[in-house]
């Protein structure tokens, strides 16, 4: 093994220069390893501020998109949730018809097919103005 240093083989070093060149080693070490620590957290710091950015978008996206709104329907003999669900379903917020009723389903706490007359159920529909009312 070389010594950088002075350029002569280790082994005839004598003991201070044998420990100035530990230290010296030492000291490199330390310093790629505080470059390796500062590179790693500069890449963390880099991924938290693009998912922060990608998240942050589609939030303001989806906000942007519609509020969403209830409306009570009573129910009336012969109504149906497929049938009901085509005077308020937004193609743009649901996939399809059957998401949409599932929705309805969780919200109104409807667990099977059928709807008893007289019964008020709860719609949701997406719009862009502010409802006060």
């Amino acid at each position: 093994m070389r010594n950088s240093i002075l350029n002569v083989p280790y082994e005839v070093l004598s003991d201070r220069e044998k420990r100035a060149y530990r230290r010296e080693l030492r000291r490199r070490r330390e310093r790629r390893r505080k470059i390796l620590h500062t590179a790693l957290a500069v890449a963390a710091a880099l991924c938290l501020v693009l998912i922060g950015s990608l998240a942050y978008g589609s939030i303001r996206s989806e906000a942007n998109s519609g509020l969403k709104y209830f409306d009570t329907v009573t129910v009336t003999y012969g109504d149906t949730l497929w049938e009901l669900s085509d005077q308020y379903i937004d193609y743009d917020h649901y996939k399809d018809k059957n998401a949409y009723i599932h929705e309805v389903c969780r919200i109104n706490h409807i667990y099977g097919d059928e709807l008893v007359p007289g019964e008020v159920l709860f719609f949701p529909y997406y719009s862009s103005e502010l409802a006060f009312q």
